[in-house]
């Protein structure tokens, strides 16, 4: 079992070009937690075939089209919110400057009610103890520190690529792979 070492909360972990395991490939996971217990987080570039309105009925507005988010493989019967706006955090709810987590519904009819700036995602990415360290060392994952453009990014099927070319060095060839190598 890996070392636990530093927290990675806050951060983004931004699958290798190795990682083929299909929950994962090509993700982002800004993780919300991270202790020797374990880790989770939200796949922030993995759009669900779901609308918000779909998943939530209550949502009767415009914002009723928006696309749900893939945050994970695990508990895909519960909902998580990321948003920008600190009149609506909860408890202990921000992860990194201007950026909050929430799960309260709340919290989503009130953002969804305004067509305020937030995203939804169904399920979440888990690891128990020592798990995603050793991952971390056998360089599945790269961590990155998260910023707020790249979880809100308007082109979030580019954002794997992005955030390579931003770690720059050898991360930049990889950041041409494709899901299919037929398509280079």
């Amino acid at each position: 079992m890996g070392d636990f070492h530093r927290s990675l909360k806050g951060k983004f972990i931004i699958a290798g070009s190795a990682l083929r395991d299909p929950n994962f490939y090509q993700s982002i996971v800004l993780l919300i937690e991270h202790q020797r217990e374990g880790a989770f987080g939200l796949i922030v570039n993995r759009i669900a075939n779901l609308t918000l309105g779909q998943v939530v009925p209550e949502i009767e507005n415009e914002t009723s089209e928006q696309v749900v988010f893939e945050g994970g493989p695990v508990r895909q019967d519960i909902l998580f919110i990321l948003h920008k706006h600190e009149q609506y955090q909860e408890e202990d709810s921000e992860l990194i400057p201007g950026v909050f987590v929430g799960r309260s519904k709340e919290v989503l009819l009130k953002l969804a009610e305004k067509s305020m700036g937030f995203r939804v995602f169904r399920g979440y990415a888990g690891w128990g103890p020592g798990q995603l360290e050793d991952e971390i060392r056998a360089n599945s994952w790269l961590s990155h520190d998260a910023v707020p453009e790249e979880i809100f990014t308007a082109e979030p099927e580019l954002a794997w690529r992005d955030s390579l070319l931003t770690l720059g060095g050898i991360c930049n060839y990889y950041s041409r792979m494709v899901r299919d190598p037929a398509l280079n």
